[in-house]
């Protein structure tokens, strides 16, 4: 499979800044360009998750943290944050019981 570039390395092979490059792509001549970055997008997003695939059977050695500290940052991958929702009931409490519930609740967990 063919690697692709990122619109980065298509600038640059063009001798041309990324901000020309997009320029370039967004006028009305631009669409068969438009059309070339946009596979070279697919080609370059396909050759990692195939790197990255890869190296999650171990068929290619790798440092899996930093491949995929790579993959999060290239394509926006996140952690998924388990939260837990505690409802309580709210009761109307004077000074000195809110004083005592604090005092009882253990904030070194």
């Amino acid at each position: 499979m063919s690697l692709g570039k990122s619109e980065v390395q298509v600038a640059a092979a063009l001798q041309m800044s990324k901000a020309e490059l997009r320029r370039a792509i967004d006028s009305n001549e631009g669409l068969e360009l438009k059309k070339a970055i946009e596979f070279g997008k697919t080609l370059h997003e396909a050759y990692f998750e195939d790197l990255y695939q890869s190296a999650t059977t171990r068929d290619i050695p790798v440092k899996e943290i930093l491949l995929k500290a790579y993959m999060q940052n290239k394509f926006g991958w996140n952690e998924k944050n388990e939260t837990t929702v505690v409802q309580t009931e709210i009761q109307a409490l004077t000074q000195e019981e809110l004083d005592a519930q604090i005092a009882a609740l253990d904030l070194n967990k």
